[in-house]
């Protein structure tokens, strides 16, 4: 039984484990990480139950907090003489104290020396927060989609950099397609507006117009996953409902296909 307490949204499960039996060097169960060995693969973040293995808690955004799993070893029980060693590596996305806590659960015969015992000072739960939302950031994941001629949107989260841990994410778009966002302005007033995208090898170049006029066109590929602020100029904006508008204006030349587009959020500054 494994219990993981992961302080962030990205993936911890990719380290393989490692079965070593009656002294072997090398060893003879040599698996492919946490996700496979669990039975779901894909760092999957949703409550199942099997016959073998299951996953009876899971948190969320993305693989944040704790997540609580178990696999049986019965129909591919691991054989052995003398002593047994099994190692599961600690293999994270991100650079995190991501704590593993296990329990191995075993029939023995009357008379063995048992189980090490428990350091009770690590067994409290700890309280885990997930990713705050920015004070001021209108969410692009609470956008609401009023037309999209082409592609597919989503929230797309699992992340520790944007706000909230989340993004509206727009994929396999075509040139020329157009995404319109509504938003809602709380208050009157004159604003800098800066957005908070995400760039990476298979995000497109996209043209934004807020309430019909053109704020800015931007090519939004990076060799890598990031997120980068973007003024997007001053604007007089009235209380109530306005419209951004994305048009897909096809991608870099060193970009992988997808033509996609993430938007973290809107933040807007008053201008005295």
């Amino acid at each position: 039984a494994l219990h993981v307490a992961n302080p962030v949204p990205a993936w911890y499960g990719e380290g393989d484990e490692k079965v070593y039996v009656d002294g072997e060097t090398w060893p003879s169960w040599f698996g492919t990480g946490t996700e496979d060995y669990f039975g779901y693969a894909w760092s999957m973040n949703t409550e199942f139950q099997k016959p073998y293995h299951a996953q009876v808690h899971s948190e969320k955004p993305g693989n944040f907090g704790h997540s609580i799993m178990a696999r049986w070893h019965v129909s591919d029980r691991i054989t052995f003489e003398k002593d047994i060693r099994f190692d599961l590596e600690n293999w994270h996305w991100a650079e995190v104290d991501c704590r593993f806590d296990l329990t191995a659960y075993w029939y023995s015969r009357p008379g063995d020396s048992g189980p090490h015992p428990v350091d009770v000072k690590n067994l409290p739960f700890e309280r885990l927060l997930g990713p705050k939302r920015q004070p001021g950031m209108i969410e692009g994941e609470d956008m609401k989609v009023l037309r999209r001629t082409g592609g597919q949107t989503s929230v797309q989260d699992g992340f520790a950099e944007p706000s909230g841990g989340a993004q509206l994410w727009w994929i396999q778009a075509k040139a020329e397609d157009v995404l319109e966002l509504e938003f809602v302005v709380p208050v009157k007033g004159t604003y800098a507006l800066e957005g908070n995208f995400c760039h990476a090898i298979d995000y497109g170049i996209h043209e934004l117009v807020l309430d019909g006029e053109k704020l800015a066109e931007k090519d939004f590929f990076n060799n890598g996953i990031t997120w980068k602020k973007i003024a997007l100029g001053t604007r007089a904006l009235t209380a109530g409902k306005h419209i951004l508008k994305v048009i897909c204006k096809g991608k870099n030349a060193l970009a992988a296909p997808g033509q996609m587009f993430g938007l973290d959020g809107i933040k807007l500054k008053p201008v005295k």
